[in-house]
């Protein structure tokens, strides 16, 4: 997180440290396959975040929304219930905790407009709209 400007960083960091969980974020090498992973540990009510090194900027915090979007899906739901990884629950948190950084200015115009769009039906990944 410490490559987010200051203001993003520090709102970032009051929404984590605000979870009814405890939430832990480590970066890791870049990998082929995925941006990111969200592990949820039900014995101690809290989540490790694996975000790559290579997503910065406003591709960290998209990033990070997703995956805390799983996160807030687990603790509201369980792991065991029969939730789909990017179901409508999942897209109800994402959309919630993403509208909470729009507007502020931490992205560009073209970005957030197109976010603004995709929150009627997140996509489960970015890759798939090519100005996020």
């Amino acid at each position: 997180m410490e490559t987010l400007p200051e203001g993003l960083r520090n709102e970032l960091e009051v929404f984590i440290l605000t979870r009814p969980y405890t939430v832990e974020v480590i970066t890791t090498p870049a990998h082929k396959t995925f941006n990111a992973k969200c592990f949820w540990y039900s014995s101690t009510n809290s989540t490790m975040i694996q975000i790559s090194k290579n997503r910065t900027g406003v591709g960290f915090l998209t990033t990070m929304c997703h995956e805390l979007a799983h996160a807030e899906t687990f603790h509201e739901f369980g792991i065991d219930k029969k939730i789909k990884a990017h179901g409508p629950e999942w897209k109800s948190k994402f959309r919630e905790i993403l509208l909470g950084f729009l507007g502020k200015g931490y992205y560009n115009k073209e970005i957030e407009d197109a976010l603004t769009v995709s929150m009627k039906n997140p996509l489960h990944h970015s890759g798939e709209n090519p100005l996020l």
